[in-house]
């Protein structure tokens, strides 16, 4: 297996950690209307919003901590699925996938 290959298998086995992470802190209504298709893709619109915005490139507070506008993000995320016809999504439901991310990486250390 080449190293781009290895790359994106580790990827993809991530990624998979991520979306049963997210799933798990769902509300049972919650997980009725988020398929792990749609879970994986709005894994990847958050992380295409990470890099295009910057927002990680912002320095921290003095506890190490960069200020995230969750409501801003959701909002982006359920305007971004609207346009591309994946669906019309409550904000609110957004955010917990937003938070259970972000909670997912902090455990792993990313």
């Amino acid at each position: 297996m080449s190293s781009l290959d290895q790359e994106i298998f580790l990827d993809a086995q991530d990624d998979a950690k991520v979306v049963a992470y997210i799933r798990a802190r769902l509300s049972v209504e919650q997980q009725e209307r988020f398929t792990e298709d749609t879970l994986y893709y709005f894994l990847d619109v958050l992380e295409e919003y990470y890099v295009e915005s910057g927002i990680f490139d912002q320095q921290p507070d003095k506890d190490g901590y960069i200020d995230l506008n969750v409501s801003l993000i959701a909002q982006h995320l359920a305007d971004k699925a609207k346009k591309e016809g994946i669906g019309t999504f409550d904000p609110t439901d957004l955010e917990t996938i937003i938070e259970a991310e972000l909670d997912y990486s902090a455990e792993v250390g990313e």
